[in-house]
């Protein structure tokens, strides 16, 4: 492999990087580090688009924030916070039994 190009093709890279926004869980992690809140909104993005799980995660956190809070919900009431994510029911049990 020629290395007289990786810096140019690094530079390249990074430029392209910049004008993307990162994933919900990425800034989660980044921003509030909180555990609960990475583990959820990971969970809620298997399979589901970023715009989807950030306002899915959005809804579900304003009604239970902390894990104590969030096993007092029902799963109907889950469900209708994070629909439409993919597999919100299988997601909804999930989050209540895991």
């Amino acid at each position: 492999m020629d290395d007289r190009n990786m810096a140019e093709i690094i530079r390249l890279l990074e430029g392209e990087l910049e004008n993307r926004a990162l994933p919900i869980v990425s800034r989660l992690a980044d921003e509030k580090r909180d555990p609960f809140e990475i583990l959820i909104s990971t969970l809620l993005s298997l399979r589901t688009k970023d715009e989807v799980t950030e306002a899915a995660s959005e809804r579900l956190f304003a009604l239970a924030s902390t894990p104590e809070a969030m096993v007092e919900l029902s799963a109907r009431k889950i469900q209708k916070a994070i629909y439409p994510v993919g597999f919100y029911r299988n997601k909804a049990e999930t989050i209540l039994y895991v």
